[in-house]
């Protein structure tokens, strides 16, 4: 699996760092004293990864998970969209063990998409991508492809203090694994803890992991929570910047197969959206929640189905420094769709851990790991617009608030923006959700979703081959400039 975790620091310069530290764990994620610990950057209102401001400079993305050699364990393929009127570039640095294996200048036009495989960049089985780019709204995507699945994701926006993700297994049959990249100058020091019906752990070599400067740690979970489900992690760095994400691969753990990834949250928030729900056959959705905090958690999930028909909530108790696991859909009636929301009276991690097996078709067997969207917004980018050439995507857009939003759903990639059929102007009234087929839609483009109020918007896709479902990258300045009747071309 490349570059696993590394044993103890060598040399007299990182033993004297960790003697110099003196951790001590007290449980999940608390740190005593710390030499020197940087200021965590301000989270998103949301926690999560957003679109740049408009006109940003500078911003970086980071993908962590993936293999840059082709027959590698996850091929990585880097997708860079450009929604905005302004032009932008994008340089893409590949590094690995210290050092600089390649980098490309990839200009992007207006309302244009860029594709980049990994390895024509610079091949390595641990490679970390770093995307620095400027002008416009750069942001940075990443797909995989593994295990006759597909995981799609947004990269990080470094630097992150935390990253807390569940829904991880590490039953037989499971690659559950935490990517740790360093893209910086210095080194940095990495904690690892988990949460489990059992009870939190914090493996003791999962703590003080060195991740040199411009290289990448690879943590395989299971060698240090065995044989549990579900798992929940917390990656917290005390010193240096590190971007983690998360990916799981399942070899045929009851009857489940497939490959997924998860760039995780920032930190736990107290309300959730999950837009896409279905029924078929094989496909079911587990709502993991997870609680690292020190008192119990009294959670509301509502499950809204699609049409007239109502469901009631159903209220849970998440222990302290613990997790629970529900199946979202045993209470929908078969062949309805239906969304997910997240109450909480404390800050949780919500994620959904969905299957497709057995009856469902071969080409549609699976498993997709989305995030609950922690923030509705009125403007959401989804890149890409799907996950494969091959596959049959729809966007599910769920409304967040309390009247009835006017969407509209754009196609871009190639230098202008066109409305997609059937989106030009949906209404979704207080509490529902709307599908939109994305058949029509290039494959080699990206989305633009926006609103006169707020949403929750995620990109479901299946017989890819495998599936996926990918939540909508938010733009932060959305709620404060709204526009649901954009021009229709993004010729300035």
């Amino acid at each position: 699996m490349g570059e696993q975790l590394p044993e103890r620091p060598h040399g007299p310069r990182r033993a004297g760092v960790l003697v110099a530290i003196g951790l001590v764990l007290a449980g999940w994620g608390v740190l005593a004293t710390v030499v020197e610990r940087p200021t965590a950057p301000a989270a998103g209102p949301a926690g999560t990864v957003e679109v740049p401001p408009r006109g940003a400079l500078g911003v970086a993305w980071v993908c962590a998970e993936g293999t840059g050699d082709t027959p590698g364990r996850a091929p990585e393929t880097l997708w860079l969209a450009n929604p905005s009127v302004r032009p932008a570039a994008a340089q893409v640095r590949v590094q690995a063990e210290g050092r600089e294996l390649g980098r490309r200048d990839v200009p992007l036009g207006p309302w244009s998409v860029a594709v980049v495989p990994v390895a024509e960049i610079g091949a390595h089985p641990d490679p970390v991508v770093l995307v620095e780019s400027s002008g416009g709204q750069v942001i940075a995507a990443h797909v995989i492809a593994a295990a006759g699945d597909v995981g799609v994701a947004a990269c990080r926006r470094p630097p992150t203090g935390a990253t807390f993700a569940a829904g991880l297994t590490t039953l037989r049959g499971a690659q559950a694994v935490v990517a740790l990249a360093n893209p910086f100058p210095d080194d940095a020091i990495v904690d690892v803890a988990a949460l489990t019906l059992r009870g939190p752990l914090a493996p003791e070599r999962l703590q003080g992991i060195i991740v040199a400067r411009r290289s990448r740690v690879t943590v395989p979970l299971g060698e240090f929570v065995r044989r549990q489900a579900p798992v929940a992690v917390q990656v917290t760095t005390r010193r240096g910047r590190v971007a983690a994400e998360l990916s799981l691969r399942l070899d045929g753990v009851e009857g489940r197969r497939g490959f997924a990834l998860s760039p995780g949250l920032d930190t736990p928030v107290r309300r959730f959206g999950f837009p896409a729900g279905a029924t078929s056959p094989g496909r079911t959705q587990e709502l993991i929640l997870a609680n690292p905090g020190d008192a119990a958690a009294r959670v509301r999930v509502r499950v809204r189905l699609d049409g007239r028909a109502r469901l009631a909530p159903r209220d849970l108790v998440v222990p302290a420094r613990s997790l629970v696991a529900v199946d979202a859909g045993e209470r929908v009636p078969a062949g309805t769709g239906y969304h997910v929301t997240v109450r909480a009276e404390r800050p949780v991690m919500a994620q959904m851990l969905i299957t497709s097996r057995e009856p469902a078709a071969a080409a549609s067997r699976g498993i997709a790991w989305p995030t609950g969207e922690p923030r509705s917004a009125r403007r959401f980018v989804v890149v890409p617009a799907r996950a494969t050439p091959r596959s049959s995507d729809v966007l599910a857009v769920a409304n967040a608030g309390r009247r009835a939003v006017r969407v509209r759903v754009w196609a871009f990639g190639d230098g202008e923006r066109r409305p997609v059929a059937g989106a030009g102007g949906v209404v979704v009234r207080a509490g529902q959700r709307r599908v939109v087929d994305l058949a029509a839609v290039p494959s080699a483009s990206a989305l633009l979703v926006e609103a006169d109020g707020p949403v929750w918007v995620a990109r479901d896709a299946w017989a890819g081959p495998g599936i996926s479902v990918e939540g909508g990258i938010p733009d932060p300045g959305s709620d404060r400039a709204p526009s649901a009747t954009p021009r229709r071309s993004g010729r300035a």
